[in-house]
């Protein structure tokens, strides 16, 4: 069945809650899958090591971890060219990304770092935006 659409419907909620739900539903339609050809005389095919929101998560973190990259390429070659505010823009939006990656992996422990790692350049070069109170 893959490729084809099951249901539709549209899922509202917390993050982690629709994650949750998506992966439990993915599990138990491999179930249903694998018990609709215990016919022995059945040809077995291969059922992936990840369900498709495992594969689909995977794939949609990767995406947005790229687009960071390319976000921080783009705020570097503008540092070069003296653009600072375009620059500062970009690498902001950046954060932006990788933090999606990890939200669609929040195990993933590299974009954890790597969002840390480039918010301390984004630090280093034009400040904090936020102001500090009591400490």
């Amino acid at each position: 069945m893959q490729g084809n659409i099951v249901r539709w419907r549209k899922i509202e909620g917390p993050v982690t809650e629709v994650q949750h739900l998506l992966s439990e539903e993915s599990k138990a339609l491999e179930k249903e899958d694998s018990k609709k050809t215990d016919n022995p005389m059945a040809v077995t095919k291969k059922v992936p090591k990840d369900s498709w929101w495992t594969i689909y998560c995977k794939d949609s973190a990767n995406a947005a971890l790229t687009a960071g990259k390319d976000l921080i390429k783009k705020a570097e070659e503008a540092i070069n060219k003296k653009k600072m505010d375009m620059a500062e823009n970009l690498y902001r939006k950046s954060l932006t990304k990788i933090r999606e990656a990890l939200l669609w992996e929040p195990k993933e422990k590299t974009y954890i770092k790597y969002l840390h790692d480039i918010g301390h350049q984004i630090h280093d070069i034009f400040g904090c935006q936020l102001e500090f109170k009591d400490g």
